[in-house]
């Protein structure tokens, strides 16, 4: 069912009249046919029981510890207290489905920031995503995890990271309010969301071209 829908969802763009956007190219020169061996494989990793995974853990599903007053320009509380919220789609899946699904929204942010000419905004937003994996990548190396283990979870955080942006923010618009686009045309909106569409399916063939099926 799950491999049928995806399918689905790329079909409309591979056979679109009109290319509206980048996500649309690039799914055109992807083809159906590559797109859907994809998808057969992002579907034998999400049976893949690996570890135990919140399965949705979006930015919005972690609960961060209250910041001191606005004037001490603090990021966090002092603490750096944190709760993952929603657990009610976890199950046991693949070790990249969390860390994947934590950074989509904040590489859509980014990109946001991008299109407004906030270069800074955006580079800050990337460096923390690095600094976020370098410490999972430590956590997991601690817990006794050996460097094949690490490197197949980042790879497998690009596919799951892809699913998310693919259809809750590109496909849904959902999460969008949160993005700092006030200000910003119709036309450069659209433009913004194809670059979402197109990074992700990017991410996705990255993260699950070689799983299973081969491909390259």
């Amino acid at each position: 069912m799950t491999v049928t829908i995806r399918c689905v969802f790329f079909e409309q763009y591979v056979e679109a009249p009109e290319v509206t956007d980048k996500c649309v190219a690039i799914c055109k020169e992807f083809g159906l046919e590559k797109l859907s061996l994809i998808c057969q494989n992002m579907e034998k990793s999400y049976l893949t029981q690996e570890c135990l995974i919140h399965s949705d853990s979006h930015v919005f599903n972690v609960l961060v510890e209250k910041k001191p007053s606005i004037e001490t320009l603090q990021q966090f509380g002092d603490k750096g207290n944190l709760v993952i919220c929603d657990w009610e789609m976890e199950y046991a899946g693949p070790r990249g489905r969390d860390a994947g699904i934590f950074q989509s929204f904040p590489i859509c942010c980014a990109m946001a920031h991008a299109v407004q000419g906030h270069k800074a905004e955006a580079l800050n937003i990337l460096d923390n995503l690095i600094a976020f994996w370098d410490a999972y990548a430590k956590i997991l190396t601690k817990k006794g995890k050996d460097a094949d283990y690490v490197r197949d979870a980042y790879i497998n955080s690009f596919g799951w990271n892809a699913c998310f942006i693919l259809a809750v923010h590109y496909m849904f618009r959902m999460q969008i309010e949160h993005l700092q686009l006030e200000g910003v045309s119709e036309e450069d909106q659209g433009k913004v969301f194809g670059s979402f569409g197109f990074i992700a399916v990017k991410l996705f063939a990255m993260g699950f071209a070689d799983f299973g099926n081969g491909l390259s």
